[in-house]
């Protein structure tokens, strides 16, 4: 399986590799790349943001930069290079974490006019609770309401596990 990571971080372990010093650093992705090193059959590339082209390999991953001139407007050029990435490393998944750069954007117009838009996993951070409040809408109370396996096993109860919810019966 192939698979191409976008992030809008450089990892600790790329920035020391490469010796840069700037960056803000995606420590959290360190143990989700250090898993994938190990998985066979498995091959990464992850992207991240650098206006010098960078590339190197590290086991099954292989390490790319990708430019980004402007965080708020998509460029052609990074439509472009996404496009040419996407042709080159043909990926089973297209992973892409966050969404609150252009880069997000640019891949997803590529992934659609290279026909893989199906393909396409978005990763959201830091939106989860809101996300909370409508998770129920259209779920019959009753379903809501009803023990799961997990809840005997853990002891939990039905008030518990669906009064976060509850919000969303409000709107």
């Amino acid at each position: 399986m192939r698979v191409l990571l976008l992030c809008n971080g450089i990892m600790e372990e790329v920035k020391e590799k490469l010796g840069l010093k700037h960056g803000k650093p995606e420590s959290w992705i360190n143990g989700i790349c250090w898993r994938m090193k190990k998985t066979s059959g498995l091959e990464v590339m992850y992207l991240f943001p650098q206006n010098s082209e960078l590339t190197f390999t590290d086991g099954n991953i292989t390490f790319r930069s990708y430019s980004q001139k402007r965080i708020d407007r998509v460029e052609q050029k990074q439509y472009d290079e996404f496009t040419g990435i996407l042709r080159s490393f043909k990926p089973d998944v297209v992973h892409i974490f966050g969404t609150e750069h252009s880069h997000t954007l640019a891949m997803v117009r590529a992934c659609e006019e290279l026909g893989c838009l199906g393909r396409v996993v978005i990763h959201i951070q830091g939106l989860v609770q809101f996300y909370s409040y409508h998770y129920s809408l259209n779920v019959p109370i009753r379903t809501l309401c009803t023990k799961t396996f997990r809840d005997v096993l853990r002891g939990g109860g039905d008030k518990k596990r669906t009064e976060g919810f509850s919000a969303a019966r409000n709107f």
